[in-house]
């Protein structure tokens, strides 16, 4: 076979220089790369015999790669430039997943949708020195550059029902300017989606419905302001929500959102009394507002209370107060009504934890009664062995060696006096027959009546089974949907 020159190159195998054994010279082979083709959700019971080989149905899923793959010219610069060629992968452009089989599915039709994707050849290196321009053209017709910024970019999603486009989304990226590059000319961006349109198939109207969301970025690559116009053909429907952020470049704490406030209509109007829907302002570290974090709590928030028109923005404040231990757990939150809910940890320092009170705000302004909730803890697993609600009642619970709860003595059932506990639940793991969770829950008449849920490999439950109120007795069978029709 003819191999196509490295820098055209499309196909599945691609070249590398290597030294075989022997040889004191790298020499320029080709190596196949291996595509998935299929993969099979498989619950280890449908191919079983016996009891439940009919529960578990298989999932498919198929992948087809349309049109060649993409091989960049490798840019390791520790590497020796007479060994660097085109081997650097970038995927295949289109892929189109099937996911379900068409003839014996009982789900119902398989669900396709084929993904475009950008791979970041534009700029790539050619022989002698020149540079590749490539961009990528959508459903639509509209190209945008494939940069090479934007490797594995989804540029568009087409969701197909008997062959036909039902839902396109399409991707317009953002690249920031250069923020760092190198001494040899590499270049560092911020890169994400600028504006995301959704058309959606209305077949009741014949036409197609468009959503948009445009999203403006600033520094550091954040997000500032998000306009979701809904229905584009419906202008009352869109929203815009700003966001500032408080940053503290010395500490690394960037992303710490200061103000978040949505207005209706797009972003191009301005904020006012007649356009207000929500505005929250959140307090790092107990400071000031728009002062930087320093650790990066929210020590207070406040809301939006009331834009007078003529008037100036009226806040709640603070709308919520909160307090945090050394460990960034919250120990006291308080609410705009100045009730305040206390958490206590036992220990208050080191580990591991095993107890968490929770104290409620007083009854009332003359009834200064508080209530207590204890949660008792597994020091190795942490999972919650005891439990003791406002009233003082208590609740107790056991599991096994792999944190599986096996036991529940709600209030009534004291554990602590060896009495029996209200729920058990037993465990049953099987490699080819579905495995089987047993609940077993106590009756008056101290005997325990048992329900059981058939579970697959994967998880699913498939059946579940249990007594019916019956005085003959019964069982009453309830079959997973995706296995088929209820029984």
């Amino acid at each position: 076979m003819t191999m196509p020159a490295p820098e055209a190159n499309t196909l599945a195998c691609y070249p590398v220089y290597w030294t075989p054994g022997g040889a004191t010279d790298p020499v320029l082979d080709w190596f196949n790369k291996y595509l998935v083709t299929d993969i099979t959700d498989d619950g280890r019971i449908a191919g079983s015999s016996g009891a439940g080989s009919a529960l578990s149905q298989q999932t498919v899923t198929h992948y087809d790669y349309l049109g060649g793959g993409a091989w960049h010219y490798d840019e390791n610069y520790l590497s020796d430039p007479k060994t660097r060629t085109w081997s650097m992968w970038r995927g295949y452009g289109t892929v189109k997943t099937t996911v379900g089989q068409a003839t014996s599915d009982p789900s119902g039709p398989p669900t396709v949708t084929q993904t475009q994707y950008l791979r970041g050849m534009d700029g790539d290196t050619l022989p002698g020195g020149g540079k590749r321009s490539v961009s990528v053209t959508d459903s639509l017709g509209e190209a945008v550059a494939d940069s090479s910024a934007l490797p594995s970019f989804t540029r568009e999603s087409l969701t197909y029902l008997d062959g036909t486009v039902i839902t396109d989304t399409i991707n317009d990226p953002w690249i920031s300017a250069a923020n760092a590059t190198n001494t040899n000319g590499t270049q560092a961006f911020y890169t994400g989606t600028g504006t995301t349109r959704t058309r959606t198939w209305i077949a009741a109207t014949n036409s197609w419905r468009t959503t948009r969301t445009i999203t403006t970025f600033g520094n550091y690559g954040l997000a500032t302001q998000v306009e979701d116009d809904g229905d584009i053909a419906d202008p009352s429907q869109a929203t815009c929500a700003r966001t500032t952020y408080d940053q503290n470049t010395t500490a690394f704490l960037i992303n710490y959102v200061s103000q978040v406030q949505t207005t209706s209509g797009t972003c191009a109007t301005p904020a006012g009394s007649a356009t207000i829907v929500s505005d929250t302002r959140s307090y790092f570290d107990h400071q000031p507002f728009g002062a930087a974090p320093t650790v990066g709590d929210v020590t207070q928030t406040d809301t939006i209370d009331s834009w007078p028109t003529g008037g100036a923005e009226h806040f709640l404040s603070p709308a919520t107060r909160t307090d945090f231990d050394n460990y960034g757990r919250a120990v006291s939150a308080t609410d705009a009504l100045g009730l305040t809910t206390t958490t206590a940890f036992t220990p208050a320092t080191g580990g591991p934890l095993t107890q968490v009170a929770t104290t409620t705000p007083q009854v009332s302004g003359t009834d200064t009664t508080k209530f207590t909730s204890t949660r008792y803890l597994d020091p190795i697993t942490g999972a919650t062995t005891g439990e003791v609600d406002n009233s003082g009642l208590r609740t107790d619970a056991t599991y096994d060696a792999l944190g599986r709860l096996t036991g529940v003595w709600p209030p009534g059932h004291n554990k602590s006096t060896n009495a029996p506990a209200k729920t058990t639940y037993t465990y049953t793991v099987s490699n080819t027959q579905p495995s089987v969770v047993a609940t077993n829950t106590l009756l008056s008449n101290s005997h325990y009546a048992t329900s059981y849920a058939l579970i697959d490999g994967l998880g699913r439950t498939l059946q579940t089974q249990a007594p019916t109120s019956y005085a003959q007795g019964g069982r009453g069978v309830y079959q997973g949907s995706w296995t088929g029709p209820p029984v």
